[in-house]
């Protein structure tokens, strides 16, 4: 309450980026996302536009240890599938049916992930969402970039870069 109008904005910003990722992906042949600090981001499991069989490259950068906990989460409600919770790589990620039984056991962590009853299943093809871990400060994007075997420089690739700037230190996003 003490700041009017930053729920809305935030609601605005949100919508905004996934028109346009939508948008790339639906008319402009985007062939490649990736989403910079992506923390608890549910994008790739929740926009429609991944879904469709398309041939895409998503990428989802953070630190490593966020990256683990967000992988255990998904893999706890059954969107990921994979190797063990300490491994940071690529998994082969699904599109997740949300049961009544799954809303009674997770509860609100459906509404903060922003997804919806939905069945996600009837026309939906796997996808791979590849977790690349990289510290800002410490370490260079271009390099952990190259260690992902579907990342090419020469894609048309989105980047998504929301409510990171103001946790990394301004040099290290030169």
């Amino acid at each position: 309450q003490g700041f009017p109008g930053v729920w809305e904005s935030l609601i605005c910003r949100t919508l905004f980026i996934d028109k346009t990722m939508e948008k790339g992906v639906n008319e402009e042949g985007v062939e490649q996302i990736i989403i910079l600090g992506a923390g608890y981001d549910a994008r790739f499991f929740r926009l429609e536009c991944f879904r469709l069989g398309k041939n895409m490259t998503l990428i989802e950068v953070d630190q490593a240890e966020v990256q683990s906990r967000k992988i255990g989460i998904l893999r706890k409600i059954g969107v990921v599938e994979g190797n063990s919770d300490s491994e940071i790589q690529s998994l082969s990620a699904k599109n997740v049916e949300i049961t009544p039984e799954m809303r009674t056991k997770f509860g609100k962590g459906f509404k903060k992930l922003n997804l919806k009853g939905e069945n996600y299943a009837a026309n939906s093809t796997k996808q791979t969402v590849h977790f690349c871990p990289c510290d800002f400060q410490t370490q260079s994007l271009e390099s952990q970039l190259k260690k992902i075997p579907s990342f090419s420089s020469n894609k048309k690739t989105i980047f998504v870069l929301e409510g990171l700037t103001q946790y990394v230190d301004k040099n290290s996003l030169a």
